[in-house]
């Protein structure tokens, strides 16, 4: 049912998503384009020259736009499908809730992934430059080669495991205090924004009670790990949260 759920999520998501992706995808082929013939060719005429400059500010802008949308598009997902319009039939379906909350959270890690991987690479289309990914290959290279391999390797694991989880908080901070809100009758979009802030500062509150407590006297290494571990607790904290409210409190009307 898992299985069935994550499929759901991509096939309600990933439509837009890759359509924003083939828009930008064109915009890129369209900056190359104009760059290479300015460039390489030394083509010379006022019109081109215009529009080459419409394309490079277009493509620009659109790099930003999109990001935010691919974002804004997945908070107002969340909340049409949970809370709104399609809200009484994802909760009257024959599964957990928390089956749905895993599922959505997988989708989004691939959202993010894939975002990850494709704003680089269309800039590096656009500008016809792909050194990036050179020395990434080459870095890559010299990593394999180097005697403390296995340490650097798991250094590199922590630090994804860190940036995957500090997303993971970013996002589930919304996602629970939109259900927090969404457990009134009244006011949700307040009610929502200040649980979002509680919830802000009592997590503010604990990383300060670390530092002061047990955070000086931890070597760096064990320092990560905590904030790792805790970052974990947080996540797993603001799913519980968020299952608890749909299941329990959730008031669609």
């Amino acid at each position: 049912m898992l299985g069935k759920l994550i499929k759901n999520e991509f096939l309600n998501r990933w439509k837009p998503i890759l359509g924003i992706y083939g828009i930008i995808s064109i915009l890129g082929l369209l900056y190359a384009f104009t760059s290479y013939v300015t460039e390489e060719t030394k083509f010379e005429n006022t019109y081109f020259d215009i529009f080459a400059a419409i394309i490079v500010i277009t493509f620009a802008i659109a790099l930003y736009v999109s990001m935010v949308a691919i974002v804004l598009m997945s908070f107002t997902d969340y909340g049409k499908r949970m809370f709104k319009e399609q809200g009484y039939l994802t909760h009257t379906l024959p599964v957990k809730t928390i089956y749905i909350l895993i599922a959505r959270m997988i989708c989004d890690l691939c959202v993010c992934a894939s975002m990850g991987f494709f704003y680089p690479f269309i800039i590096c289309v656009g500008e016809r430059n792909f050194s990036l990914f050179t020395q990434l290959a080459e870095y890559i290279s010299m990593f394999i080669k180097d005697e403390g391999m296995l340490e650097l390797l798991s250094d590199l694991i922590i630090a994804v495991i860190l940036i995957v989880l500090f997303v993971l908080v970013v996002i589930w901070m919304y996602y629970a205090a939109y259900a927090i809100g969404h457990s009134s009758s009244s006011g949700k979009k307040l009610k929502s924004v200040f649980a979002y802030i509680i919830i802000y500062v009592v997590e503010m509150m604990l990383l300060a009670a670390f530092d002061v407590g047990i955070g000086n006297s931890l070597d760096a290494t064990a320092y990560r790990n905590m904030i790792m571990l805790g970052l974990v607790a947080v996540v797993c904290c603001l799913v519980a949260i968020t299952n608890h409210v749909c299941k329990n409190n959730l008031n669609l009307e």
